[in-house]
């Protein structure tokens, strides 16, 4: 349910996310997701959305939505500072070999190991 406004105010349509409530004591409670204070109750769910509505048109009287893009200086990343530390390094190529056949070996000691689970279903 949409309240019509004069067709003399420009409007730009948007869209809330409403959270509906029925209540305790028989009423119906609607809110504006992240706004609390735009909250309404009302006899039931039609009448909730639409008080909510003016409401919230209400509010906007004399007031504007607007997107404000702001800028955050970055930050070093924390690991560069760690990169090229074994560019001299010669014992850098083989520890990349001991890794590669330690991982080789887990590889071929875990495969092992999953056949035997295999075979012994």
């Amino acid at each position: 349910m949409i309240i019509p406004l004069p067709e003399t105010t420009p409007t730009i349509k948007s869209s809330v996310n409403v959270f509906i409530k029925n209540e305790s004591d028989g009423k119906v409670s609607a809110m504006v997701l992240g706004l609390p204070e735009w909250r309404v109750e009302s006899s039931d769910r039609q009448s909730a959305l639409a008080d909510l509505q003016k409401l919230v048109m209400t509010s906007f009287t004399g007031a504007e939505v607007v997107s404000l893009e702001i800028e955050i200086p970055q930050t070093e990343h924390p690991w560069l500072r760690f990169a090229g530390v074994f560019k001299d390094d010669p014992y850098f190529e083989q520890m990349q070999e001991d890794i590669a056949s330690y991982r080789r070996d887990k590889d071929t000691e875990f495969s092992e190991y999953h056949q035997f689970d295999i075979e012994k279903e």
